[in-house]
């Protein structure tokens, strides 16, 4: 994929009002961009499609849940840029059990758009190529 991004890549961006939020590229969207969702801290009213516990990911140091609402389509050379000028941080990317886990948690969550929804189910149901 462009600009050295791919699906399951894990990045730290500055999110205002409230800091960093760890995002997760889930999908190819439109026009060479990404669906990206974030990882926050699991609360009362929290989505709890998907879970992830500290196991998950080096940067989850507890109950943590993927904020669907909050899905966004993000430019991967935006994100290079952030990365470069030293504004966005790449981190370790999730394990493909994890990845599926975030995946199929968007596709149950009543919270993610169907714009969104739709992206993931194209990328799911088309050939994968191999890797080698």
């Amino acid at each position: 994929m462009a600009e050295g991004l791919n699906v399951g890549d894990v990045f730290l961006l500055t999110t205002p009002p409230n800091d960093k939020h760890l995002f997760v590229i889930i999908a190819p969207a439109q026009n060479g961009k990404y669906l990206c969702v974030n990882v926050t801290s699991k609360r009362d009213n929290s989505d709890t499609s998907c879970i992830l516990q500290q196991s998950d990911h080096p940067f989850v140091r507890h109950d943590s849940v993927i904020n669907y609402k909050k899905a966004r389509e993000v430019d991967p050379a935006l994100i290079q840029n952030q990365i470069n000028r030293g504004n966005c941080q790449k981190y370790q990317p999730v394990s493909s059990k994890v990845l599926n886990r975030i995946q199929q948690g968007g596709l149950s969550s009543t919270r993610l758009k169907n714009k969104y929804k739709n992206y993931l189910n194209s990328f799911l149901n088309s050939p994968q190529p191999l890797e080698f």
